[in-house]
């Protein structure tokens, strides 16, 4: 999801040894990703920082970890998916899957549903998928 380029890796001093840090990165796939806001503490002490996850799987597992504190999780879109003319962020507060058919295939559709109630699908193989399944939750941030 996200390319590096040797060009764009810089020194950081407070990095572990097994980091690398980069000036930029580039977005190869315009499909949806999460910027991931979180909190954890150690020693006592609170410290936060942001995650890009491309996949939902990857929030699950986040949220599963008793370590940290998801605080806030937004979705970018790109135009095509959230019907605009430009990609576009929204605060998150769940997400739902469900199954559908999309040229005679079973394809996963993903509808992100945002604090201001909005919803945006998305459908893994692209396109509309029809005859929609029911859905289950399988992220929501409280």
């Amino acid at each position: 999801m996200l390319k590096t380029y040797q060009s764009a890796e810089i020194f950081n001093p407070f990095a572990d040894p097994s980091e690398k840090s980069w000036s930029y990165a580039e977005v190869e796939l315009h499909l949806p990703w999460f910027y991931v806001q979180y909190s954890r503490s150690f020693e006592g002490e609170s410290c936060s920082s942001i995650l890009i996850f491309r996949q939902v799987e990857q929030l699950q597992e986040l949220a599963k970890n008793t370590s940290v504190k998801i605080t806030e999780v937004n979705v970018v879109t790109p135009d095509y998916i959230n019907k605009s003319d430009s990609w576009q962020m929204g605060c998150l507060t769940r997400i739902m899957k469900g199954m559908g058919t999309l040229a005679g295939n079973d394809a996963p559709i993903f509808i992100y549903v945002l604090t201001n109630g909005t919803e945006i699908s998305y459908s893994l193989t692209g396109g509309n998928a029809t005859k929609h399944t029911k859905f289950e939750t399988v992220f929501s941030i409280h």
